[in-house]
């Protein structure tokens, strides 16, 4: 498994259409960042916590413990690449992985 195709995976759209409830309760725990796709599994997916900023970490949750989400912001780089920040309610009690990249030296 190569760090870099974390880091390097497209953007998810379909985060926020997936359990965008209406009778949500509010039950869960809220992460912000851009959401990616894991490049190995299609049940998962990444959530870039500050993806502008060098050294952001990451977090890896199934799809079926998000109960909430919505946009909250477009972030245009330097580049002219759009990044969608959205907010995630994650089930409490479900289990995630939380990845910090560093380089060794």
């Amino acid at each position: 498994m190569a760090v870099a195709n974390y880091l390097t995976t497209s953007a998810l759209h379909e985060i926020v259409r997936y359990r965008h409830d209406s009778e949500f309760s509010g039950d869960g725990v809220r992460y912000r960042g851009a959401v990616r796709k894991h490049p190995y599994d299609a049940k998962k997916f990444l959530l870039i916590t500050s993806p502008l900023e060098e050294g952001s970490h990451f977090y890896e949750f199934r799809m079926t413990d998000v109960v909430h989400g919505r946009d909250v912001s477009q972030t245009v780089t330097e580049d002219g690449e759009t990044i969608q920040i959205v907010e995630v309610t994650v089930r409490k009690g479900s289990f995630g992985i939380e990845m910090k990249p560093f380089e060794v030296r």
